[in-house]
């Protein structure tokens, strides 16, 4: 049913972009009057079809690829007195042009339409709300504090988290005024937003603005820091997952501490689950809880002001989980330490473990506290060279640190979409030119030789991909038709016989020899384009079905 399905998927999704990309030429030469023989869906003997007028629609057997046959594209057809002036060949260079390139435009402009109308869909949305701060941000030295509304950035009004970030992420190094609602008490702040290396794809890599705050809460799973303080005197451990207050509920690390900070002087009763030991990356609950909630009483001191006057803190920066074959094993850490800093530079909310992946391959010092007492060692994650699992060159290298934190998010409440057709529409235009920047820089990388050719698919690869996205959703699938849209489009401008963009370089040399290509030369060229074509996807076939043999 997994063949069939994905088969299914994929004749939809080629079925689809071919109409697009040949729906382009016909249009266009419809346009100028060009008379058209044949609009064809497929290659090879006709399944399904009907004549209107003077043009035949049909479906042939072979689903991939797709052709209009114009009048005057045959040097060899008679053309009747009629049919004078209506030929391909008839027509003006300029109007020549817009018919063949009329075909990649649609496959360039239908992702707009895709991704535009899978973000009218997105009518709920997050709000401008701070999630958490990241210590020594940009946003932690203005002062911004969880639960914090961001409600205009330089004057500009921001309802949504995703408006915020497309305001900073631009903006590297450049002092923005920030206006907060903070419990109703207007504030503003000026915040240079940091300048960070961002992945784009693989390698390479963009520089953009980030002021260090999250889109969703911390939950209410605490670390110890101090042994000696009130939070561990009453019996709390690390990774404990407090779920309420007093009978009342806590999700929120946030809020966790304003009840905290409210009872202070009294004693509470806390609800809390506790972390099995054996707990792993691979456990399969969210959180991995060993027996019934507990419940502890906890004297909180008048003077508490935060969770840290507990001795408590949340578990981000604390080790859950330590290999015993891995390089962190081999230094020495293990469950339960706390995570203080890495290279000289104190880190936090695991930061640490992102900046060990940006130079992975460099030794640097580790530092960490076990029962207050302080640890250093020199740490490098351990190497893992590709190609160890017959993966065909596809594999890169890669870096296993050895340790696991552990940390879990509340997600904000959702709002309605105040602005959902201005929303879509910036929604489209970002993930087309995303889709287009990503296909670049696989060209790019694949020419500089940091991508393998036995990366590229074929048909076999384009289904499986059809096949794993439409079994997602549709939003999925309407992504990945998108981006195949976007390769389909781009492939075809390139300058190759027997592609439009090889079409379009005969138009070009016509209009500067002021002549039709010799037609012996033509052909000549068209033969060289064709078997490069069949080169390349014998080449990608042979990619599909060693993949299928390997796994």
């Amino acid at each position: 049913m997994t063949v069939v399905s994905y088969a299914l998927y994929f004749i939809i999704l080629i079925g689809v972009l071919v109409f697009i990309h040949e729906g382009g030429h016909f249009v266009m030469a419809k346009l100028f009057k060009v008379k058209v023989h044949t609009f064809s869906l497929g290659f090879g003997p006709k399944l399904l079809g009907f004549r209107k007028g003077e043009t035949l629609y049909k479906i042939s057997a072979v689903p991939i690829g797709g052709y209009v046959k114009m009048l005057g594209e045959d040097p060899s057809e008679e053309i009747k007195a009629e049919d004078r002036g209506r030929a391909f060949t008839d027509k003006p260079l300029w109007q020549r042009f817009l018919i063949i390139v009329g075909g990649p435009v649609m496959n360039l402009i239908f992702p707009l339409i895709l991704h535009f109308g899978v973000g009218l869909t997105m009518t709920d949305v997050l709000p401008s709300e701070v999630g958490f701060v990241i210590p020594d941000s940009p946003a932690a030295a203005a002062g911004l504090r969880a639960g914090d509304r961001i409600i205009s950035i330089e004057g500009d009004d921001v309802d949504t988290f995703d408006e915020m970030v497309a305001i900073v992420a631009p903006n590297p190094d450049v002092t923005l005024r920030f206006k907060i609602d903070r419990d109703g008490e207007i504030l503003e702040h000026d915040i240079a937003p940091e300048s960070i290396e961002a992945t784009v794809v693989l390698s390479e890599k963009e520089t953009i603005g980030r002021i260090g705050v999250g889109r969703s809460y911390l939950s209410s799973v605490v670390g110890v820091t101090d042994l000696d303080g009130p939070g561990a005197r009453a019996g709390l451990e690390t990774f404990d997952m407090i779920v309420a207050v007093d009978k009342q509920e806590v999700k929120r690390l946030r809020d966790l501490e304003s009840m905290i900070v409210a009872s202070a002087g009294k004693t509470v009763t806390l609800s809390v689950r506790r972390m099995r030991d054996d707990f792993s990356p691979k456990s399969p609950l969210p959180y991995p809880v060993k027996g019934e909630p507990l419940k502890i009483a906890l004297q909180i001191p008048a003077h508490v002001s935060s969770l840290d006057d507990l001795g408590l803190t949340c578990s981000t920066d604390f080790v859950a989980y330590v290999d015993p074959r891995g390089a962190a094993a081999e230094i020495g850490l293990k469950r339960g330490d706390r995570l203080i800093s890495y290279g000289g530079r104190p880190l936090g909310l695991g930061q640490i473990s992102s900046a060990i992946y940006k130079k992975p391959g460099e030794a640097r010092v580790l530092e960490w506290s076990r029962k207050e007492q302080r640890m250093t060692s020199s740490f490098k994650p351990r190497f893992i060279p590709a190609g160890q699992a017959k993966d065909l060159g596809i594999a890169r290298d890669a870096y296993d640190k050895g340790f696991e934190t552990y940390a879990q998010t509340d997600p904000m409440e959702k709002i309605s979409n105040p602005s959902i057709i201005s929303s879509a529409w910036r929604y489209s235009k970002d993930e087309t030119w995303a889709g287009i920047r990503m296909i670049g820089i696989g060209f790019k990388l694949l020419f500089r030789g940091e991508v393998s050719m036995r990366s590229i698919g074929g048909p076999i690869m384009i289904g499986q991909l059809a096949g794993m996205a439409g079994e997602q959703g549709a939003s999925s699938f309407f992504w990945m038709m998108a981006l195949i849209s976007l390769n389909l489009g781009l492939l075809n401008l390139l300058p190759i016989p027997v592609l439009d963009g090889g079409q379009l370089i005969f138009i070009a040399v016509e209009g500067i020899i002021r002549k039709p290509v010799s037609l012996r030369i033509k052909e000549r060229i068209m033969v060289v384009g064709l078997a490069m074509i069949v080169m390349l996807m014998l080449f990608a076939t042979w990619n599909d079905i060693s993949r299928l043999i390997v796994g």
